[in-house]
């Protein structure tokens, strides 16, 4: 049994961006995980792209490799 057999490469950004909902300002702190290696710019765009009401990104720091568990194995 391989680590490959159960798990997934993943990278692991943490992000803090400022969203406004409801008329006030909140900050947003994450640790975002995705399969593939995203520059710093990409990362923002995917912020932008898939939170609602993004106003501002403060940080994103590459933080770790990461693995993610498949879902999809048949035993």
């Amino acid at each position: 049994m391989r680590i490959e057999d159960y798990w997934n490469d993943g990278f692991s950004y943490y992000v803090e961006f400022q969203i406004l909902r409801g008329g006030q300002s909140i900050r947003i702190k994450k640790l975002i995980i995705t399969l593939e290696e995203l520059s710093k710019e990409e990362v923002e765009e995917k912020i932008f792209e898939k939170f609602s009401c993004v106003k501002k990104v403060y940080i994103i720091d590459e933080f770790e490799y990461a693995l993610i568990e498949k879902l999809d194995r048949c035993p």
